[in-house]
């Protein structure tokens, strides 16, 4: 926003609290970068401090900072002036405030090698003022201005204040606290000026909210996913600055698994004491909910977690890519109202010519690529149209992504200064080819974490910049005309990827077809289901396959598939049969009463199959149950075949017969024979009542010496003979 200078011209300083570091990795034009500064040699993308420490050796700490910029005007236009809003930790007395303004850059290798501090041209303008002699503001911070030339000025009396050339440009500018002309602390900052005429850049800007993995392999929320979904969370800040972001369009691109965390979270709240923390999960919800909700922004569709797709082609896990789109769908329906308008995407990592294809199948349109997913292609300036990619059939409409802009952001510099840059960043791309419509895609880091200054003036900033045009990836698409290549829209290939073979397709084959079964024990929607089904979704994202997972502390896919393989057999352990109990048949048809204990607290539907060769079951074996909480029992009518003990084996499953719930084991004692045999026993027993009655006869006229007891006792071992011959003939007889 445009300055006021105070009355007189003078120059005021205001004085705040803060840290700040002096440098930002210099950036390239996102296409084919030029050869790095000396901070972007690291890679890393954090601020340079000066020399580097030795190898092996801990950083040293930096010092605290005397000197911080607690807010600058995003650009000025010619005869206008920037404000620079300061902080002072310490007294004002004996320092001196210096500021060099430098000439302007003109590429995006030199700006980010002037905010380095490293490489800074010419001297445009020079300004000093004795600290003590610049008074407080209104905001409570210390102002100094610093005036740009122009036609106006030019004719005005003498401005010394005035050392802003005013030609359109990004000047880098020191700012110095001396002490006795010793730099006591410094930063450099880039001034943007913007004359009329400029054609202003359209930038869709793209928020990720992400914190893949949010769960563990046992469901539970990670723990730094926890803590970006907690109060002061990233996640949190992000959302709330998004709803306030009002006429500022933007494009949400949340992880629907981290979404499922969130609403996880935002329901535990509710049951602290006291209700939900005011700046919680439950509030940052709400907030994000209502930044959806704003006209001028866009959600993008995006599948459960980011997945490598040519794997899980490569390997026939087709259905699994399929299913990671449609249970991203839901869960942003879920927590939406209504799933994202499908067409415009961000590219999954890695992608190849299948890939590409099966994202038409997921409603994608319009993709937006990293810049190491596309062939490298020379360009003497920032990529700033879209182009197509894929030549079979109907190809897509594409954009790259911008990772040098978004790395403006980071840091440990302080927000406004980081904000600075950000916005001097777009302007410089603007001014490339000031009288041409380009556009640029910038999205956010996976796991980024801004602070709520950095995003207020970042947002303040380009509300009404005449550099830049905030817009959704489809208002990019819709306005931003495509390259050209002689004459024809350009198209350009994807970088070769080798599609990675996780090895566990199998495992994760075998585990579906038991979720699938396991689906039909419990009830629909049921959050057992949700949770297995959602670890094995887990297992198939590419945080878990980086090289980096094990300083992420991230588990491992197999720990995910065996999360899932543990929730069912869980479930199904706490169903039980009558193990090791026994039922004694008393007639040759009976009725047994088979219990069963569900110890889930939820209605559960199986199938119960009893196997015997010894029982001939009247209505059938197999039976379709639900059980209830608790004992459910059912009674089989059966028929015993032949007496004696037996094993009866119950077979618990799922209704379709491929996940098994449990098995167990009765012994059934049978003492009934059957007719026949019951004839052949009691035919038995009248022939040994008559012989008995001859043989008496004959021992009362015969003598009552050893001839008779040796006579009954034939006759006793000949009737109990008789007795068993008879018994075993009703066995064979009762068998068939």
């Amino acid at each position: 926003m445009t300055g006021r200078r105070a009355p007189g011209g003078a120059v005021v300083l205001v004085a705040l609290v803060g840290a700040l570091t002096v440098g930002v990795a210099p950036v390239s034009t996102g296409a084919t970068p030029a050869a790095p500064g000396p901070a972007a040699a690291s890679g890393t993308g954090t601020p340079a401090t000066g020399a580097a420490a030795p190898t092996g050796a801990a950083a040293p700490a930096p010092k605290p900072h005397v000197l911080t910029l607690a807010g600058q005007s995003p650009w000025q236009p010619p005869d206008g002036t920037v404000q620079l809003q300061l902080d002072l930790a310490g007294p004002p007395e004996g320092l001196e405030m210096q500021v060099l303004v430098h000439r302007a850059v003109t590429s995006r290798t030199a700006l980010g090698q002037s905010l380095d501090g490293h490489v800074l041209g010419s001297v445009e303008g020079r300004l000093s003022v004795a600290a003590p002699d610049l008074a407080p503001g209104d905001a409570g911070h210390r102002v100094l201005s610093i005036g740009v030339q122009g036609p106006a000025s030019a004719t005005a009396p003498p401005d010394p204040g005035r050392i802003l050339p005013g030609r359109s440009g990004v000047y880098p500018t020191e700012v110095e606290l001396l002490r006795a002309g010793a730099v006591v602390d410094r930063f450099v900052t880039p001034l943007v000026v913007i004359a009329a005429g400029l054609t202003p850049l359209t930038m869709a800007w793209v928020w990720r909210l992400d914190a893949t993995p949010a769960h563990q392999p046992d469901g539970t929320v990670r723990k730094n996913a926890a803590a970006a979904l907690g109060p002061g969370g990233r996640l949190v800040t992000t959302a709330r600055a998004a709803a306030g972001a009002g006429d500022v369009h933007l494009t949400l691109a949340p992880t629907p698994e981290t979404l499922a965390a969130w609403d996880e979270t935002a329901r535990q709240e509710e049951h602290l004491p006291g209700g939900p923390p005011a700046e919680g999960a439950t509030a940052g919800l709400a907030a994000l909910r209502t930044a959806a909700a704003v006209p001028g922004h866009q959600v993008l569709p995006s599948p459960f977690v980011p997945v490598d797709a040519p794997g899980l082609l490569d390997t026939n896990l087709a259905g699994e890519l399929d299913a990671e789109f449609a249970r991203g769908a839901e869960q942003e329906q879920r927590v939406f109202g209504a799933a994202p308008s499908a067409g415009a995407l961000l590219a999954p990592e890695p992608l190849n010519a299948a890939g590409l294809a099966r994202l038409r199948q997921y409603g994608a349109e319009r993709l937006v690529f990293a810049p190491d997913g596309l062939q490298p292609r020379d360009q003497r300036l920032t990529p700033g149209h879209p182009f197509a990619v894929g030549t079979k059939g109907r190809p897509f409409a594409a954009a790259v992504n911008d990772p040098d802009l978004a790395a403006l952001l980071d840091g440990d510099d302080a927000p406004a200064l980081r904000a600075a840059r950000f916005l001097a960043g777009l302007s410089l791309v603007a001014l490339e080819a000031p009288g041409e419509a380009r556009g640029v895609v910038v999205v956010t880091p996976e796991e980024w974490a801004p602070p709520a200054p950095l995003l207020d003036a970042v947002l303040t900033g380009l509300r009404n910049n005449p550099a830049v045009i905030p817009a959704t990836l489809d208002e990019y698409f819709a306005t931003v005309g495509p390259e050209q290549v002689g004459g024809h829209p350009l198209v350009r290939d994807l970088a070769p990827r080798s599609a990675a073979d996780p090895g566990d397709a199998d495992t994760v084959r075998s585990l579906r077809r038991r979720l699938a079964a396991f689906a039909g024990v419990v009830e629909a929607n049921s959050p057992w289901l949700e949770t297995a089904d959602r670890a094995i979704l887990l297992s198939r994202a590419t945080a878990l396959q980086a090289d980096d997972r094990s300083e992420r502390k991230l588990s491992s896919p197999a720990a995910y598939l065996q999360g899932a393989d543990r929730l069912v057999k869980s479930v199904t352990a706490k169903v039980r049969g009558p193990k090791g109990q026994r039922v004694t048949l008393t007639s040759r048809r009976a009725s047994i009463p088979i219990s069963l204990l569900n110890a889930t607290g939820r209605p559960l539907q199986v199938r119960v199959r009893l196997e015997s060769d010894q029982l001939r079951f009247l209505d059938g074996s197999e039976r379709y149950l639900t059980l209830a909480p608790q004992n459910t029992t059912e009674r089989f009518r059966v028929e015993s075949r032949t007496t004696g003990a037996f094993p009866l084996v119950i077979t618990v499953t799922s209704p379709d017969g491929a996940l098994l719930v449990n098995s167990s084991e009765l012994t059934i004692r049978s003492t009934v024979v059957s007719g026949v045999g019951a004839v052949l026993t009691a035919g038995a027993g009248i022939f040994l009542l008559v012989w008995w009655g001859n043989d008496l006869r004959r021992s009362r006229r015969g003598r009552r010496g050893g001839r008779a007891r040796r006579q009954e006792r034939i006759a006793a071992r000949a009737a109990a003979r008789a007795l068993d011959d008879a018994e075993r003939v009703a066995a064979r007889v009762g068998g068939h």
